[in-house]
């Protein structure tokens, strides 16, 4: 949260830091004190190098200028102020509270030394004090916004969800643009796991503008993290009938449908959404998945090639690839895809896994495949996958005790036909032919038309 407060009310920070400046410019001096006696001729040159040293950035500097000219004329509220700007700046947040409550103490109406105030609170994470602080700004100038937004934001972190709902409602009403608010407000209580509020919030949009096509999609997004895909389906495409010109609608209904393998109208989706955004290499990452999962591997490869072309930093592609060169029998191409996505990422798992599968499933560099192995499982050991990659490595090295107990431990975690195939292998060799069939039999209740487990029990 603490970067997102720095992202949406660091600008009313800086729109009084630099108003401040402004007024400064236009002096040749400052009011020292209430009495309107002339100031120190010290603390003026001290203070007059101070603002030359803001001006420039140097806020270090300025900071020293203004501890100088304090010696000089310590009633002065001009200098207080530069002090507390500085240390703010400098992100002395200790001292830019001392000194806000400082200047505070004298004039109590003091904007800038409220927001300061509050920002350093915020920064230091003493949220009930921040509260407070933001309450008096609200009542002192309620028609700023940005005063409000970071009430709400911070009744969250108090969790409490009731203040921060009543404070969006208060921003909605005060803006010509109450619909935005909700929605912007929906998304930050999403991304703090109150996906109910979240809803709510949606909602509320809605009903200011019933075809907001923002709030659908932050209804849909709000759904896929509750588990909810069927529902999700629904206000995406909610969104896109609202507005068929956003890409990233296209993305996500295409995933939606990839999930429960509706591949022909995911792959249609998804060639729209690329249209609307041909430099986006997520579209062709996911298209080329779709289009291997119905065989058509060449035209899935022109896409897989094509993201790699428009970001070479991601890993994905590269293993679609590889999964497509392993089922055209391209075992050289997969070997040198898997390879190349190592330079990219050297310690991402899956494709370590994948790597190390592949040379198993050959027989060969088993030594390397078996480091490779061990890398994944140290980033996920309870990965069932990783696990059986391993026990099939230590079969093929001939370790049959270790692999058995790699294999059984991945089926305690899932259930799959190709597992209970390596299981099978693993006992047969081991001359444990009685569990052996018992396992491959396990596996074609899984699978009933697994050649290769058909094969095992034939020629058993």
């Amino acid at each position: 949260m603490q970067k997102l407060y720095k992202y949406l009310f660091g600008a009313v920070i800086s729109m009084l830091l630099l108003t401040g400046c402004a007024q400064r410019k236009a002096l040749v001096g400052y009011d020292a004190r209430q009495s309107g006696e002339v100031p120190p001729r010290s603390a003026l040159r001290h203070y007059i190098t101070a603002i030359n040293f803001e001006d420039d950035r140097l806020y270090q500097l300025a900071l020293v200028e203004y501890r100088r000219a304090v010696v000089f004329d310590p009633g002065s509220m001009e200098l207080k102020r530069g002090l507390l700007r500085n240390y703010f700046r400098l992100e002395m947040l200790d001292s830019a509270v001392v000194e806000a409550r400082r200047v505070l103490t004298m004039t109590p109406t003091n904007e800038e030394a409220k927001a300061i105030l509050g920002q350093s609170l915020v920064e230091l994470k003493e949220w009930p004090a921040a509260k407070e602080v933001y309450l008096d700004l609200t009542r002192q100038n309620p028609e700023e916004i940005v005063y409000w937004a970071h009430l709400a934001a911070i009744s969250l972190e108090l969790q409490d969800t009731v203040q921060a709902m009543a404070v969006y409602d208060s921003i909605a009403s005060r803006t010509g643009d109450g619909a935005n608010v909700y929605v912007r407000a929906g998304a930050v209580m999403s991304l703090n796991g109150l996906h109910q509020s979240a809803r709510k919030l949606y909602d509320k949009a809605l009903e200011l503008q019933p075809d907001n096509p923002d709030a659908f999609y932050g209804i849909s997004t709000v759904m896929m993290r509750q588990g909810m895909p069927d529902s999700a389906e629904w206000a995406v495409e909610k969104a896109l009938d609202a507005d068929p010109s956003e890409a990233q609608y296209y993305l996500t209904y295409g995933f939606l449908l990839s999930r429960r393998r509706d591949w022909e109208k995911s792959e249609n989706i998804l060639k729209l959404g690329a249209s609307l955004a041909p430099q986006e290499p997520r579209f062709c990452d996911l298209l080329g998945a779709v289009l291997q999962q119905q065989g058509k591997y060449e035209e899935g490869l022109k896409y897989l090639y094509q993201s790699i072309e428009l970001d070479s930093s991601s890993t994905d592609p590269y293993i679609t690839i590889g999964f497509i060169y392993d089922e055209l029998d391209s075992t050289e191409k997969a070997l040198e895809i898997y390879q190349r996505a190592l330079q990219v990422d050297s310690a991402n798992a899956l494709v370590l896994n994948n790597y190390a599968y592949l040379l198993a499933e050959e027989g060969i560099r088993l030594e390397e495949a078996e480091e490779m192995s061990a890398k994944s499982l140290e980033k996920e050991p309870d990965n069932p996958s990783y696990l059986d990659t391993m026990g099939w490595i230590l079969y093929r090295l001939q370790d049959y005790a270790e692999a058995e107990k790699y294999i059984r431990k991945a089926l305690e975690l899932t259930e799959n036909a190709v597992m209970y195939l390596h299981l099978g292998d693993i006992l047969r060799d081991g001359g444990k032919l009685t569990e052996a069939e018992e396992s491959y039999r396990a596996g074609l209740k899984l699978d009933p038309e697994d050649r290769e487990l058909i094969k095992r029990l034939e020629t058993k």
